[in-house]
């Protein structure tokens, strides 16, 4: 039973080392939009650290997953990368854990043809892949997993 369990804890860690949270602004929300169909996405980032192609590669996975969401009225999406961090490659490598938290902060307005705001929600996604964040793509990881929590929101 005890090599179970110790088999298991590196799995339940790695879990552990991953949250998204979701927060809808007062206000706004499903109720107040109904269904939509997003026609279009646009971002910017107010961190001051954001690499050169993020906006664009996050630009492309959220319409990916926008694209599954079938009818309603038309929209569009209007994302801000209010904060982002990636721990480097070295500091994975040698701290691990250790080295911190990976983090995507981006506020999402979703509006109406005229630009009236629909809706509005923060998708906050940290992730500590650990001494693996050294080999793999972790930005690719964060801009995914933050992509497919706004396309889950828009099918809310």
């Amino acid at each position: 039973m005890k090599f179970k369990m110790l088999a298991a804890a590196p799995l339940l860690l790695a879990l552990a080392a991953c949250s998204t949270a979701v927060t809808e602004k007062p206000g706004t929300g499903v109720a107040a939009a109904g269904p939509v169909a997003v026609q279009a996405v646009q971002g910017k980032a107010t961190a001051a650290n954001v690499p050169g192609d993020l906006i664009e590669r996050l630009t492309l996975a959220i319409k990916t997953e926008a694209a599954h969401q079938s009818g309603g009225a038309p929209a569009t999406l209007e994302f801000t990368v209010v904060d982002y961090k990636q721990v480097s490659g070295a500091a994975r490598a040698l701290g691990g854990m250790l080295g911190g938290s990976d983090r995507l902060h981006v506020a999402v307005a979703v509006k109406d043809p005229s630009g009236k705001t629909l809706r509005e929600f923060d998708v906050d996604r940290k992730s500590n892949p650990g001494a693996l964040g050294a080999v793999s793509d972790a930005e690719g990881g964060l801009i995914n997993a933050a992509a497919k929590s706004i396309g889950e929101q828009l099918a809310k």
